[in-house]
């Protein structure tokens, strides 16, 4: 089974929207779709995230009740890897909000245009 590497999946999605000729009803499913499962893996990511900064704000308590040098080698350990979770959630976070409004645009229902017709280019879905 090959690894999915989400980065590149969300980047190559992205492309693939903004160099699209044609809005056609498949590309908009297919977004959506997309959008499903990034939606998903940045909720597991927020729950990842909080887990590994709890971690690393008790072995921060420990490092200040009981300093040593393992202590504190865990401490950076746990704060390098929060500080690249939260990189990564808002690769996702940011990715989801555009897509979800992006989505909207397409369907004529984007909060900046509340009374925007429907897009020609869906008719017939």
């Amino acid at each position: 089974m090959r690894d999915l590497n989400v980065t590149r999946f969300v980047r190559d999605h992205d492309r693939l929207v903004r160099e699209a000729a044609e809005i056609t009803p498949e590309l908009v499913e297919r977004h959506r779709e997309v959008r499903d499962f990034v939606h998903r893996e940045r909720a597991i990511h927020l729950q990842v995230t909080l887990a590994v900064g709890l971690f690393a704000l008790l072995a921060l308590g420990l490092a200040l009740i009981r300093p040593s040098l393992p202590s504190l080698l865990l401490v950076i350990l746990l704060c390098g890897l929060e500080l690249a979770y939260i990189r990564h959630y808002f690769l996702l976070e940011n990715h989801v909000q555009a897509w979800t409004g992006l989505l909207l645009e397409w369907e004529g229902r984007h909060p900046s245009n509340p009374v925007a017709p429907r897009d020609r280019r869906l008719e017939g879905r």
